[in-house]
């Protein structure tokens, strides 16, 4: 079948179907026929049959690519024609995602005209990419000042990019679009040395004789010593030559895009000097240097696309200068992907200057470039490189990022550097804390044990107390740990507990107080458990009632932790103090606890205090006083034994009081 001059056929995912209709609407403003499946198919006619007719006829095939079309079958299905006819394709990305699948394999070297960015610009330069496609596919001529360089394609690049004349009318475009040709099987490596070597097409002079002012003739192909492309009345044609009406058609050529003529200067910016970035590392070869100045001919969303094939295998070494350039301009997103895709052309291992530079702008996915990266980077790596690196990467996604790299750490952390490290981890700083404190130097200071707790409160700060615990001092001061238990609030018992092996002996009751400040009832007891091998002996009831404060119900036990730093013998102020408000039971077993330290020469008023609301009890309490009391008038004794209900202990109690001498 015919072909349809100037018919564009647009393969697309229906899930595209909007921006589709969008984008044909706006190339038939400029003239351009479009043919859509969703608009051009008749009604009742087979969908099938239709589009392979209008992809037979058309000139040229525009691929919307995006996500819905990277896993379409259907898209896949059409390549696969186009492949059969021979179509030059121009792809066209709608969103920022590189091909995968059947597709990466099919689009491996394809530049794109990146239509989600810039909208107006490039729908421009797609026209134009269309327009000369058209003239190509009807046998227009081309202006004489098109400059086309062509080059040999790389080993193992299995998509036969478009050659001969459509390939120098592309040359001219200068809009970051790659027109090509499916193969069919061909070695592109054997294509190229069965067919004409490639001509180099540079900028035309006018011959001296005058031209015509007919029709320009069609641009010829001449011998590959010939530099100049020379009106067709004042060029000799060698006698290997095609006729003037047919050009030779070269072998496999990938598409050099946006070059200048040869005798124009290179426009690329200089990148600035890195002065953290070795010189000497990662030198480059010939072929690595013809393959960079090609790829940074490309615009930088189409350069990694066809960087892979461009560089070829592992033997084509590139500097770290090289590199750099060739990531100037990638998006975040697919910088991270770049770096691996130059990672087999660089030298090993990688110095952290250069990673930190290939790292920069990769934003969000800081993280995926350096997991990428990490593989090559030297063996150990400083607290400070692991700095660098690191960059402004937070929370979650920085705490898994400093996970990687001490694995790497060359280990004596300062608690400076470790600060740095943690800084924006967020809810994750303890967790953090716990990654890096294996490689810190130790001990670490009390001050800078505070600093590293930071911010956290409740279970994080306990967490991040315990976490600490190898790199502490033996001891702390009280006021050392006070601080570190700052913000530690419903925790605070569990922090005391984990932190109390580091205080010094002898620790005064103000500063146990201090350390259990805001806890009550049985948390309280649990911190006096912790405390008491730390504090001071010889302490009496007055000196510890500031202990007992707040134990309330646990007050009797608190009472019994407390026994091994009291004093031998306690006043009756001191024993009233331990008794506290207790009653009955509770009263009469913290009497059992303390009756060894009960002072001699009771007198009836103290011992009438101290068994004060013993009640039932009563009699228990006084058996365990009358050792202690001193001599008792008779009076006193019928005072002392009259709260006693049964007459036989009564009695017995009244004869016992009386033998006190």
């Amino acid at each position: 079948m015919s072909q349809e001059q100037g018919l564009v056929f647009i393969s697309f995912s229906s899930r595209d179907g909007e921006f589709a209709n969008k984008l044909i609407t706006d190339i038939e403003k400029h003239g351009i026929p479009c043919w859509i499946s969703s608009r051009d198919v008749e009604p009742g006619a087979d969908y099938q049959k239709a589009i392979i007719d209008a992809m037979s006829r058309c000139s040229v095939i525009l691929l919307l690519f995006s996500s819905n079309a990277n896993s379409s079958k259907e898209i896949a299905k059409e390549l696969a024609i186009a492949s059969n006819r021979n179509k030059p394709i121009i792809p066209a990305r709608i969103e920022d995602i590189m091909p995968s699948g059947s597709l990466e394999y099919q689009l491996t070297t394809a530049q794109f005209i990146d239509l989600f960015h810039n909208y107006d610009a490039a729908l421009t330069r797609l026209c134009a990419a269309l327009e000369r496609q058209i003239q190509i596919a009807g046998g227009a001529p081309l202006p004489k000042s098109a400059s086309v360089t062509y080059a040999r394609p790389p080993g193992g690049m299995r998509n036969r990019l478009l050659a001969g004349g459509a390939v120098a009318a592309l040359g001219i475009l200068g809009a970051g679009a790659a027109v090509f040709m499916h193969g069919s099987g061909h070695d592109p490596a054997r294509d190229a040395t069965e067919t004409t070597p490639a001509p180099v097409v540079q900028q035309a002079t006018p011959a001296p004789a005058p031209l015509a002012p007919a029709q320009p003739a069609p641009v010829q192909s001449v011998p590959a010593q010939s530099a100049t492309v020379q009106p067709a009345s004042a060029r000799p044609v060698p006698a290997q030559s095609a006729p003037a009406q047919s050009a030779p058609t070269p072998g496999p050529a990938p598409v050099e895009l946006d070059q200048p003529p040869a005798s124009s200067p290179q426009t690329h910016p200089p990148v600035p000097a890195d002065t953290s970035m070795p010189d000497t590392a990662g030198q480059s070869s010939d072929s690595s240097d013809q393959a960079v100045a090609r790829l940074m001919k490309m615009e930088p969303g189409n350069r990694m696309s066809a960087a892979a094939s461009v560089l070829g295998g592992e033997e084509n070494q590139l500097s770290y200068s090289q590199a750099s350039r060739l990531l100037e301009g990638e998006t975040a997103g697919a910088r991270g992907e770049f770096i691996r895709i130059l990672l087999p052309h660089l030298a090993k291992p990688i110095p952290v200057a250069v990673a930190k530079s290939f790292l920069a702008s990769t934003d969000s996915y800081r993280h995926d470039a350096l997991k990428e990266l990490l593989p090559s980077l030297p063996e150990q790596i400083s607290g400070d490189e692991a700095i660098l690196l690191l960059g402004d990467m937070t929370a979650d996604t920085r705490s898994d990022a400093i996970d990687l790299l001490m694995h790497r750490s060359a280990g004596n952390i300062t608690p400076d550097q470790a600060l740095k490290i943690l800084n924006n981890t967020d809810s994750a700083w303890a967790q953090t804390l716990h990654i890096i404190v294996p490689k810190m130097q130790r001990p670490v200071s009390a001050p800078d044990l505070v600093r590293l707790v930071g911010a956290t409160s409740d279970g994080l700060r306990e967490n991040a107390i315990r976490y600490l615990l190898p790199v502490m001092p033996q001891k702390l001061t009280p006021a050392d740990v006070d601080n570190l238990l700052m913000d530690t609030n419903s925790q605070r018992v569990d922090s005391i507990r984990l932190i109390a092996s580091h205080l010094p002996a002898g620790m005064e009751v103000k500063d146990a107080v201090m350390l259990m400040n805001g806890t009550t009832e049985g948390g309280r007891k649990t911190a006096i458990d912790a405390l008491v091998p730390h504090l001071k002996h010889g302490l009496s009831g007055q000196d510890v009632a500031p202990l007992l404060d707040q134990t309330d119900s646990y007050w009797a036990e608190s009472v019994t932790s407390l026994m091994p730093v009291l004093a031998r013998t306690q006043t009756v102020p001191d024993i009233l103090v331990l008794l506290g408000n207790t009653q009955e039971g509770r009263r009469s077993s913290i009497l059992h606890t303390i009756h060894n330290m009960l002072p001699s020469g009771i007198s009836v008023q103290d011992a009438q205090s101290i068994l004060d609301s013993l009640f039932s009890l009563y009699a228990d309490g006084l058996e365990i006083l009358i050792p202690h009391m001193a001599p008792v008038r008779a009076a006193d004794i019928q005072t002392l034994v009259s709260p006693i209900d049964v007459p036989q202990t009564q009695a017995m109690l009244a004869s016992r009081l009386r033998q006190i001498r």
